[in-house]
């Protein structure tokens, strides 16, 4: 998938696993803008909800800082209503650089970790 997008490699793995999945993100005046500041896409598989946030491996650990951070009020919503939010990062491993997901999921508990 040269050329691609994070989220089209995110929306790609998981509707290769048999998600429904519909892309949140929205541009304006040029701009990106994320469902509630975080979500990318929504990935419906059967019970579940998966709410996705995919960039790129190096900007993995500022991502998971503007959910835990900034989005922190619609996190806690998110989460007490029973879906699930996964943080996809991306990077090129392996003897053949071959794209490959970093999947964590953001828990209640990693809010309130001290």
């Amino acid at each position: 998938m040269t050329g691609t997008s994070s989220w089209q490699r995110t929306a790609k793995h998981f509707r290769e696993r048999g998600y429904r999945v519909v892309k949140t993100e929205y541009s304006s005046r040029g701009l990106r803008h994320d469902l509630m500041g975080f979500v990318d896409g929504i990935a419906f598989g059967i019970g579940e909800c998966l709410y996705l946030q995919a960039c790129g491996g190096g900007d993995f650990a500022e991502h998971r800082r503007k959910i835990l951070g900034p989005c922190r009020r619609d996190v806690e919503c998110v989460l007490a209503s029973g879906n699930r939010i996964l943080l996809v990062g991306w990077r090129k491993v392996g003897k053949r650089k071959t794209w490959q997901p970093r999947i964590e999921e953001i828990t209640y508990e990693d809010l309130h970790k001290g």
